[in-house]
């Protein structure tokens, strides 16, 4: 994985990973880190404790953060938190933050989707739509 990034950006000083797998893909995300860089942990889709080695954190300065929304929305009014949704809403349809999807499935096909998602290598959403127009 770090050869791969490496080529994709050039070489360039990558300081910053996001992690939503943790186990051994945290140690693969740290190696694409420059030095001093840090991986923020947030979600532990496999089970299994974040890894990272010895030598990237106290030879190569890197830092193991996690974060959790939660906490910051129980200090925040419910109008504040809507306001937060509504900005975000409105990056999806210019492509500031793209959802790419993969494939799309009907209720009546939920569980081809459901074994769709569950697949490792996609490259986007597994969507499951109404079977006739809502409305």
């Amino acid at each position: 994985l770090a050869d791969q990034v490496e080529a994709a950006t050039s070489g360039a000083a990558i300081k910053l990973a996001i992690d939503v797998v943790g186990g051994g893909a945290t140690a693969r995300l740290a190696d694409c880190l420059a030095d001093g860089g840090t991986a923020v942990h947030y979600e532990f889709l496999s089970g299994d404790p974040c890894q990272v080695t010895p030598d990237q954190l106290i030879l190569r300065g890197l830092t193991l953060k996690g974060f959790w929304l939660a906490p910051k929305f129980r200090t925040m009014k419910p109008v504040e938190i809507r306001s937060h949704y509504d900005h975000l809403v409105q990056l999806f349809p210019d492509g500031t933050l793209p959802v790419p999807v993969e494939a799309t499935y009907t209720i009546d096909q939920a569980r081809d989707a459901v074994s769709h998602a569950m697949r490792e290598g996609r490259d986007g959403k597994i969507l499951i739509t109404a079977n006739r127009p809502v409305g």
